[in-house]
């Protein structure tokens, strides 16, 4: 995927660590936060909805802006 931006940033009451997520500064790539391994850090349970506004900068005075919203709920296979 062709990218331009330089960096990307999240807006300040942006809640995607409280679910063991984050935007990847460099790529733009959501992600599971550092020492996460599951959406939600395992302690999430419930199911979630969160919004946040992404700022793609590909200079001080170039920037584009999107809301990214992430939706999950807790799914278990169970124990055989």
């Amino acid at each position: 995927v062709p990218r331009t931006a330089s960096y990307y940033s999240v807006d300040s009451t942006c809640e995607l660590a409280n679910y063991g997520l984050t935007i990847d500064s460099l790529t733009g790539d959501l992600k599971l936060a550092k020492g996460c391994k599951t959406v939600g850090c395992n302690r999430i349970h419930d199911a979630f909805s969160v919004s946040c506004e992404v700022t793609a900068h590909q200079t001080s005075t170039i920037t584009s802006t999107a809301v990214l919203t992430v939706t999950g709920s807790f799914m278990s296979f169970g124990s055989p």
